[in-house]
C-alpha cells in the first residue's frame, strides 16, 4: 500500500512538470508592460553595451533580442556597442551578420571584432574592466557630438527575452500613476547557472556578502520580505547578467581633460596575483555611490541564464523549488572560521577606502 502511494505521488509530480513544460514551450507568450506608452512618454534614450567571447551557441538568439530592444526604444533613440575579442568559434561571423542587420535598419552601432588572441595568462579582473570600458567608448564619442543617453543597458553573454530587458529598464513603474522616469541609478536582473550566479559582484544593502546562492538569497530580513513580494530589493551592488544604469554619472567628465569621471577598474591592476580580489562590477557601484548615485536595486522578477536550459529552469522550475527552499535554506554570509581567515588575509593588503573594502571577495574564492 505504501509503495502504491509513493508511485501516485511520483506520477503527480511528473504530471505537474510535464504540464509546466508544455505551458512554457507552447502557451507562454512574453508580454511587456508598455508603460511608456501608457504614460504617453517615449522610451528612454538607450545606450546598449556588451562584451562577447566565444558565444556561437547563443549569439544568434542574443542578437535577435537586442534588435527587438532597439526597435522598442526606436532606431533614432538607441546606440548599440559590442566589443568582441579573441573568439575562436563562429562568433565573429555571426556578429558581422548582426552588424549588417543593424546597418540596414539604420540603427546606430559600433561592433568591434578584435582579432587579438585571448591571453589566458592575464589577470581576469583588470582585463574585464578594460574590455567593459572599451564597450563604452562610443558613449563618449557620442557625447563629443552633444548626443546623450538616459540609460545604459549592459548585457553579458546571457540567454534572455527582449521583454526581460524592457521590463528591467522600466523597473519601478508598476502603475501609470508613477510619473518618475528616473527612479533608480542602477537595477539588475538575477542570473542563474543552477543557483544564483553573480555573487561575486553582489552585496546586500548593508554592504555584506550575499547570504546564499539559493533562495531566499539575502541574510537581511527586509530584503527577503521584498523578494517574496517580488518588489525591487535595495542592494549595495549587483550585476546579474543584465544591468541598467542611470547614464548621468557615466556622462560626467573632467572639465580640463574631458576624461570620464567614472569607469570600470580593478584593485592593484599591476599585481598579477593579489592577495584578495574585487569585481569590477562591484567597484563601479562604489564609485557611482561616491558621486551620490545610490539608488541601486535587484529586480527579482527578471531572471536570465547562460543558455536556454538555465533560462527555462530559472523562470519555470526554480519558482517551484523555491517553495521548498523557503523552509529549508537560511542564508548566512560567513561562518566563524571564515571570519578568522578573512581578517588574516585582509591584514595583508593594507588600508583601503570603505567602498573598495566592501567589494573584496571572501577567501577561498576567485584566488
Amino acid at each position: 500500500m505504501l509503495l502504491r502511494k509513493r508511485f501516485k505521488i511520483s506520477y503527480v509530480c511528473i504530471l505537474v512538470l510535464i504540464c509546466w513544460s508544455i505551458y512554457y514551450l507552447f502557451l507562454s507568450i512574453p508580454t511587456v508592460k508598455h508603460i511608456s506608452s501608457l504614460l504617453n512618454k517615449p522610451p528612454p534614450r538607450l545606450f546598449i553595451a556588451a562584451n562577447l567571447y566565444n558565444n556561437e551557441a547563443i549569439v544568434e538568439h542574443w542578437a535577435s533580442q537586442v534588435f527587438k530592444v532597439a526597435s522598442w526604444a526606436g532606431p533614432d533613440r538607441v546606440y548599440i556597442s559590442i566589443y568582441e575579442n579573441g573568439s575562436t568559434d563562429n562568433t565573429k561571423a555571426l556578429l558581422q551578420e548582426f552588424d549588417d542587420q543593424l546597418a540596414a535598419a539604420n540603427i546606430s552601432h559600433t561592433i568591434v571584432l578584435d582579432p587579438s588572441p585571448k591571453n589566458f595568462g592575464e589577470r581576469r579582473i583588470p582585463l574585464l574592466a578594460k574590455r567593459r570600458n572599451q564597450a563604452l567608448l562610443p558613449l563618449y564619442e557620442q557625447l563629443q557630438h552633444h548626443t546623450t543617453y538616459d540609460k545604459i543597458l549592459f548585457l553579458n553573454d546571457i540567454w534572455f527575452d527582449w521583454s526581460d530587458a524592457v521590463e528591467l529598464i522600466e523597473s519601478g513603474k508598476d502603475s501609470i500613476d508613477d510619473q518618475d522616469s528616473d527612479n533608480y541609478d542602477a537595477v539588475c536582473s538575477m542570473d542563474f547557472f543552477g543557483q544564483y550566479y553573480d555573487e561575486f559582484a553582489t552585496r546586500e544593502s548593508g554592504g555584506g556578502w550575499l547570504g546564499s546562492g539559493n533562495y531566499p538569497y539575502f541574510q537581511d530580513k527586509t530584503s527577503r520580505d521584498l523578494l517574496r513580494r517580488q518588489m525591487l530589493v535595495p542592494v549595495y551592488s549587483c550585476w546579474g547578467g543584465m544591468i541598467v544604469f542611470n547614464a548621468a554619472p557615466f556622462l560626467m567628465t573632467d572639465p580640463t581633460t574631458h576624461d570620464p569621471l567614472v569607469a570600470f577598474r580593478s584593485l592593484w591592476p599591476d599585481n598579477p596575483r593579489p592577495r584578495l580580489e574585487a569585481s569590477e562590477c562591484c567597484l563601479i557601484h562604489s564609485d557611482i555611490r561616491d558621486m551620490n548615485f545610490t539608488r541601486i536595486f535587484i529586480n527579482p522578477k527578471i531572471k536570465v541564464g547562460y543558455d536556454h536550459f538555465h533560462y527555462w529552469y530559472a523562470n519555470y522550475i526554480l519558482p517551484l523549488w523555491q517553495l521548498v527552499l523557503t523552509w529549508t535554506n537560511t542564508p548566512i554570509a560567513m561562518s566563524e572560521e571564515e571570519k578568522v581567515l578573512w581578517n588574516q588575509r585582509l591584514a595583508t593588503v593594507g588600508t583601503l577606502n570603505p567602498g573598495d573594502s566592501i567589494c573584496l571577495w571572501r577567501p577561498g574564492n576567485y584566488d
